[in-house]
Order: C-alpha cells, then structure tokens, then sequence
C-alpha cells in the first residue's frame, strides 16, 4: 500500500475499547495494526479511507487524526476508524448500493447515521464539480445555480429510500447478521 511513506498508528488500548464500543452491534473488533496516517489520495473532506490491495486490506487516517480526536471538530477519531473497519469487513460482498448506510451506522449520532452517507465517494466529487462548475456558469445565466441543486436533490430522494429499506430490513435482523448481506440480501427482505 502506502506504508513506506507513512507513519504506522498503533491505537492504545483505551483507544481499541472506544472503537471496539461502536464496534460492539456488528460482532466484530478492530485490528490496530491496519491503521496508518497518509494524506495521500484522501479528498480534503475525507478523513480518512479503506486501502486494499487485493490481498491486504487497511486504514489510512488524515495525519491530523495523529494528535487531534476530532477532524474539522466534527468526526471523531474512534468513529471514523470503525466506519472504516465496518468497510474492510464487508469489502468482500461488493455491496455498494447499503455499504455506506451499514457504515455509517457505527456513529453516535442520529444526524450522520442518517444524512451521512446521503453520498458516496463518487458522487461527492461530482457534487463538488457541479458546484464549481455552478460558481463558474452562473455568470452566463443564473440557472446553472440549479446543477448542484437538482443533483443533491436527487441524492436526497435517493437516501431517504435506501433508509427506508434499510430500516426495514433491520426489524428483522440485527446488525451483526445484516452486516454479512449484500445488496439484493438487503433488497428481498426490506
């Protein structure tokens, strides 16, 4: 992967409970050796990201995260690591359509289970070249201010129905048992 050119985060063992704690639903615990500190090929609202190489897979947390238990005083260290955790877990199944809706679950709070993956990696970055492409267009005609809009829009809607299905989904099963489904398993038993 990365390693050569960073620093190997070896998380404490009161740092291991934090994670393990938002780890504890799903039946899984963290491997503190598959974390490591790069900005490299992170996107600046990224905190961090899964590396697989196929054969291996790891956690490449913002350097910041070295000294800091908050990014942007909004994500929390321990939160981002398991999010990512829940990713290396379920790389496997290629599920992309609930992988960050199951993700996002490890988060404390009601606001990023919910609206946190409202994108995935992809659609951020069209996000933000819609945006500026808006800022850009916008000089010729106002309506190029609606691109961004429309798009999060779409994005919203399309949220809002995977939440809903995952809910369903979840009165029936745990998450520790929904953690191993893939997309379609999601899908006939929303």
């Amino acid at each position: 992967m990365f390693k050569n050119k960073t620093t190997v985060c070896l998380l404490d063992e009161t740092e291991c409970a934090f994670v393990n704690e938002r780890l504890t639903s799903f039946g899984i615990k963290i491997d503190r050796e598959k974390i490591f500190y790069s900005k490299k090929m992170l996107m600046p609202w990224h905190g961090a990201m899964t590396c697989c190489d196929g054969k291996s897979s790891t956690i490449q947390l913002h350097p910041k995260l070295r000294s800091k238990k908050k990014l942007y005083g909004l994500y929390n260290k321990f939160e981002i690591i398991a999010h990512e955790w829940i990713h290396i877990q379920r790389i496997h199944l290629n599920a992309p359509l609930f992988e960050e809706v199951i993700a996002y679950q490890t988060s404390s709070s009601f606001f990023r289970r919910f609206f946190g993956p409202i994108f995935n990696p992809l659609e951020s970055i069209v996000f933000v070249v819609l945006a500026t492409a808006a800022c850009v267009l916008q000089l010729f005609s106002p309506v190029f201010l609606l691109m961004p809009v429309f798009y999060f829009t779409f994005c919203m809607a399309k949220l809002c129905v995977l939440q809903t299905l995952f809910k369903r989904c979840r009165k029936v099963f745990s998450l520790k048992t929904v953690m191993s489904f893939g997309d379609k398993d999601v899908l006939r038993f929303s």
